[in-house]
């Protein structure tokens, strides 16, 4: 498992809402993106723009870490999370 540094994050308001935008890339079958305890996380999605299979993520607000694992491929991909602030 890998912490993943995103290449870039961008930052969209959507009223009482943000939505980050992190640019990714992906190198194992399990790595994370931390966002802090105290990112309140009101939902998150992952497109891969690469040959990732079958993604899956997972948020868990007791270690601020979203955890993407997939069964093979790496490469690039997006991650979006949606918080409230």
């Amino acid at each position: 498992m890998a912490l993943l540094t995103p290449s870039s994050v961008y930052t969209e308001s959507l009223g009482s809402l943000t939505l980050l935008i992190f640019n990714i890339t992906i190198g194992t079958t399990s790595d994370t993106v931390s966002l802090g305890t105290s990112a309140a996380v009101v939902d998150f999605w992952f497109e891969p723009n690469a040959a990732i299979v079958a993604p899956y993520t997972s948020w868990s607000q007791t270690t601020g870490l979203i955890t993407i694992a997939n069964s093979s491929g790496t490469g690039a991909a997006t991650l979006f999370v949606l918080v409230r602030q």
